[in-house]
This record gives C-alpha cells, structure tokens and sequence, in this order.
C-alpha cells in the first residue's frame, strides 16, 4: 500500500461486506462500551451535554468507546486497542488520532443551504436543499457534503447501508454519515412552514440513526443573512433554535456527540 489512506480505505471495504467480516465487529465494539466502568459512559447518549473532549470513538463505526476524563480532543481508536489498554489502566498507551472539524467548509455549506431553499429555481419552485455532516476516518475529519436537492417539502438521503458496522456511507472515498441538515422553504400560498422539526424528520433521524437539522428558510431569500437551526434526534426529542447559520455554530461536533452515543440495537 502506498499510504495511510489506501490502508484505512482498505480496513473499511473488509468491515463493510459481509462476505468479508460476520457481526461480530459490532458486537466487539459494543462490548468495548460496555465494558468502560459507568464513571466514563453516559447513561442518556442522545443528548451531547459534553463537549467531546477527552472522548475515544471507534475507528470502525464511531460510537463512543468511553471518555479518559482529560481536557484532549476527540479521538478515533481501534476499539479492541481501546479495551485492552484501558481496563489494563494502560490508556496512555492508546494509538489514536485527534478527529479535527473542517469548520470552514460546514459553516459555508450551511449558509448555502438556507440561501438556495429559500431562492425560487429558475422555475420560480422552491426547493428543499440538504448537505451531509461526515466522518473521514482515514483523516479522522468531520466535514460536509452536498446530497441532493428534493421537492418543496421533502429531501431524500443517498445513502449505503453497511449491516456489519451499522452505519450508513456516503461519497467515495466511503465517509459515514454522522448527520444530515436541510432547508425548510416557504410553503405554497395559503399554506405555512413551521418553525420546527416535521414527523418526517423524526422518522428520518429514527431510520438512519443519526440527528436531522432544519433550517429556517421560509422567509424568502436569505442572501447570507443568519436563519435558525432546529433538530431532532433519533429518540423523537426536537430542540428548537440550537444555532444559527453564520453564527459558529459547531454543528459537526454537535453531531458526533449524538452519533456517538447513539443506541446500536436501534439497525
């Protein structure tokens, strides 16, 4: 192999056939959660009151092995590596890699998100405008990316299932899906669009296991203005206003925090 990515794109094609690898890689990873004492596991993990740090999320699948209690950043770590050392009180010993949060380009693409829902296409319609928050393992990066533009009301996620590591890919290089956002775009006339999260995002956050955010477009055309962000995760729970475009809001480390800590039985 020639460098580090061939190898992690290599590792990641074997835990995704099944031909390849049985369901024992989650199970390992699970039993990897289990097994850190209660002190280092959140007992509720869809709710990212933890800013991530000091926390170790699985190279394979990127559920949260267990948090070291230091002020470190998150990191990425093979999830037996993680067993072995940190119940032998060898985590000092840990391989690991920082996950670094492409900020730059999030923060652009959430702003594009909100100024293309709420601009009519060149058939006077609107549209419904979606980016995918991903996880890079190979360069233990968070990012965005855009999928495919839906209907006035709807978007719909291009996504492939791996039922070894139960993640949903995107893209190629092969990134996991950690999260989606979508604008919610002015309504017909005669109709209104709701400040909020819709039974079809919920249902959408359940069946992929990640959080869905919407944001406020239905104000006609934002031109860079700031719009709210709302949210939803995979429990049905929505919070309203968690951030705004254009304001810093770290979107991509809010989603890893409820990635990670989400229930595997749930695929």
């Amino acid at each position: 192999m020639n460098n580090i990515i061939d190898y992690w794109k290599e590792e990641f094609d074997k835990v995704s056939d099944t031909s390849l690898v049985t369901d024992t890689t989650a199970v390992t990873d699970r039993s990897a959660v289990l097994s850190a004492p209660a002190s280092r596991r959140r007992r509720d993990r869809n709710q990212p009151a933890r800013n991530g740090k000091g926390d170790y999320y699985s190279h394979i699948d990127g559920i949260l092995l267990g948090n070291d209690g230091t002020d470190t950043e998150m990191r990425l770590v093979k999830a037996g590596d993680y067993n072995e050392l940190y119940t032998g009180g060898n985590i000092n010993e840990l391989s690991s890699e920082v996950i670094t949060i492409n900020n730059a380009k999030i923060q652009a693409d959430l702003q594009a998100v909100a100024d293309r829902s709420s601009t009519p296409n060149a058939d006077g319609e609107y549209q419904e405008h979606q980016i995918y928050l991903t996880l890079d393992r190979s360069t233990a990066t968070i990012s965005s990316m855009f999928g495919p533009a839906g209907t006035p009301n709807r978007t719909r996620i291009e996504a492939d299932y791996s039922p070894a590591t139960r993640v949903y890919i995107v893209g190629q290089p092969p990134l996991i899906l950690i999260g989606q956002v979508h604008g919610h775009p002015p309504a017909p006339q005669g109709e209104i669009t709701l400040r909020t999260m819709s039974d079809y995002d919920a249902e959408t956050s359940a069946d992929f296991n990640i959080p869905i955010y919407g944001i406020d477009a239905m104000d006609g055309p934002t031109r860079g203005r700031q719009a709210a962000i709302h949210r939803v995760t995979p429990d049905g729970r929505i919070t309203h206003n968690v951030g705004r475009t254009s304001r810093g809001f770290d979107i991509g480390r809010d989603a890893m925090l409820i990635f990670g800590r989400r229930t595997l039985t749930r695929q």
